[in-house]
């Protein structure tokens, strides 16, 4: 089953996962980033399964002139010992029914342009390259 992380010991049990995508956070770090990012209406949803964290979804909803209302897809991990196993299905389906049930249009994200596997299971979820997305370290 696929849940919101609300306390913080769920937030503490996927930190394992998280940290496989962001293994620059230490687990204080990850935390005291999450209650910001709460503030700004980031949630990150799991999947349990065997009563183990196995995938997460950090994710947030914006709206644009270009697309309208949407669902960004910031952070997405299934664990480098659960892959192969559709929990990454099972979570991007939970994904797109919670946007739709938000009153999204999209559902967006990006992947860094190392993560060949990570392009190949977006595009097999029927994603799309849709831009170029620019970065500048300020």
């Amino acid at each position: 089953m696929i849940k919101i992380a609300e306390t913080r010991d769920e937030l503490v049990a996927c930190y394992a996962i998280v940290h496989e995508l962001r293994d620059h956070l230490s687990v204080d770090e990850y935390l005291a980033m999450l209650e910001v990012m709460k503030g700004e209406g980031y949630r990150l949803a799991f999947l349990e399964a065997d009563g183990l964290v196995v995938c997460c979804a950090g994710f947030h909803m914006q709206s644009t002139l270009f697309m309208g209302r949407y669902m960004y897809v910031d952070d997405l991990v299934t664990g480098a010992a659960h892959r192969s196993l559709q929990y990454g299905e099972q979570m991007m389906d939970w994904l797109k029914g919670y946007a739709r049930d938000a009153g999204c249009g999209h559902l967006t994200l990006c992947s860094g342009v190392q993560r060949f596997s990570a392009h190949k299971f977006y595009l097999n979820q029927g994603f799309k390259i849709a831009s170029h997305y620019f970065s500048q370290e300020l």
